[in-house]
């Protein structure tokens, strides 16, 4: 199934797409398509859980690092300089995601760029290519 990332920054629409797709990933690993996709990466009610927290705890910790105001679950250091919020949490929860569901890494390499795409065109031409994205830690 193909979801739609939000028109431009809006962190909150794009935790709720990212957590679509992270549902979806968890429908596939648990009833895969043929041969397309191998179940059994993050089967059963545990592992399921543990996922999803994974994914919630890097998306909480990238947005933190950029904002701040609470304290890093991972213990990962503020960002430095300007970073884009609404990037920093389509990274963290394709990274993670990529990680716990390594058979379906093209499908979230494919979302990703494309929710970037989409990102990168609400973003003032102005703004150096430095500042348009956060970067890996």
């Amino acid at each position: 199934m193909r979801y739609s990332p939000p028109e431009g920054p809006d962190p909150a629409g794009r935790i709720c797409y990212w957590n679509q797709i992270m549902l979806n990933a968890n429908a596939i690993d648990h009833a895969p398509l043929g041969q397309i996709v191998p179940a059994g990466e993050q089967i059963g009610p545990p592992r399921t859980a543990r996922a999803f927290a994974i994914v919630h705890i890097a998306i909480f910790d990238a947005v933190n690092a950029i904002v701040g105001g609470y304290e890093s679950y991972t213990r990962i250091s503020p960002s430095r300089g300007k970073a884009s919020v609404d990037a920093a949490i389509a990274k963290a929860a394709h990274d993670t995601l990529a990680a716990l569901y390594p058979s379906q890494e093209e499908i979230f390499d494919e979302l990703l760029a494309e929710d970037l795409e989409r990102l990168s065109l609400h973003i003032p031409p102005a703004t150096p290519p430095s500042e348009r994205f956060c970067s890996r830690s």
